[in-house]
């Protein structure tokens, strides 16, 4: 039985650096996945997963699209089908699917199993699973139901989060970290399951900068003392820049040595990315990042925005 694909392996000029791992996002419609795929700028994959029906067929099925959209002219099974069409020869693209409900998940599992649970190239299983910072919506996915079904999957790479709200009622901004409880809860979660998988946590910019540094470690080394996995960050943020991010925390966060650029990804705006100083982090600079963030800006902008 193979084990879930390394981006660290898959990517070999990542050399340990996970922040230079690239991303599409929202590739949500056929035109938007063949530019994905094509573009070799583009290393992972991300797209979002609700139910809904695909043009004029009114069949309830697994679809791409982002909340509160419930049409596409694009299915899970036909974003699966044409990755791994375009993968077959000499694989070239991770896939990371963001399942927005427990029931996408669900319908979903069949099309996993038999067209992405083999281990021939990265892919992240994504769900928010837990309420997050400020009063955010409940999650849409239950957690130990969730990870029950989703543990059988060895090839995949576990992506779990927290749902987030960044604006109050008067769409004044709210400050917030994960808190001891929010990370406490995670990890007990993830060692009531026994979960074999590699995880990474999808955790917001604008929170966890504002999140004490020996939370983030204690979420971190706990999934490994319990997985025997190594466990990574998803530093994310979203395209649309509403986030006040503070980019010197972040930074000192991403390079500190009990976190590390070799165990976090960085899926942020060019406009973040060019802030951060990650001096001393594996090599790479201010300068390095700010070139990667150019070079990939223009593909980026025409992308649809990314989580709301």
């Amino acid at each position: 039985m193979t084990n879930a694909v390394d981006p660290k392996t898959f990517f070999p000029d990542l050399k340990e650096n996970l922040t230079m791992v690239t991303w599409a996002h929202a590739t949500n419609t056929k035109a938007l996945l063949s530019e994905a795929l094509t573009n070799p700028k583009v290393m992972m994959v991300e797209a979002d997963v609700v139910l809904g029906t695909v043009g004029t067929n009114k069949t309830v099925v697994p679809i791409m699209a982002h909340p509160p959209a419930s049409e596409s002219d694009l299915s899970l099974q036909e974003f699966v089908d044409t990755v791994n069409k375009e993968n077959k020869e000499k694989p070239k693209k991770g896939v990371k699917l963001d399942f927005k409900t427990y029931e996408a998940f669900n319908a979903s599992k069949a099309i996993i199993e038999k067209g992405l649970n083999n281990g021939t190239y990265p892919v992240f299983i994504n769900a928010d699973i837990f309420a997050g910072p400020v009063d955010a919506e409940a999650a849409k996915v239950t957690p130990n139901t969730f990870l029950n079904d989703v543990k059988k999957y060895d090839n995949v790479t576990l992506s779990l989060g927290w749902t987030t709200k960044v604006k109050d009622a008067k769409n004044a901004s709210l400050n917030g970290s994960y808190t001891a409880e929010k990370v406490k809860e995670m990890i007990d979660t993830v060692t009531l399951q026994k979960l074999s998988q590699p995880i990474t946590y999808a955790v917001r910019a604008k929170f966890v900068a504002a999140t004490g540094l020996d939370q983030i470690k204690l979420l971190v080394n706990n999934t490994l003392e319990t997985t025997k996995k190594n466990s990574t960050l998803t530093i994310w943020s979203p395209d649309d820049e509403v986030d006040e991010v503070d980019a010197k925390k972040l930074s000192a966060l991403i390079t500190d040595s009990g976190v590390g650029v070799k165990n976090v990804y960085l899926d942020v705006p060019e406009k973040l990315m060019s802030k951060l100083d990650l001096n001393g982090a594996s090599g790479i600079t201010v300068t390095t990042m700010t070139l990667l963030g150019s070079l990939f800006v223009n593909f980026f902008l025409t992308v649809m925005p990314r989580r709301g």
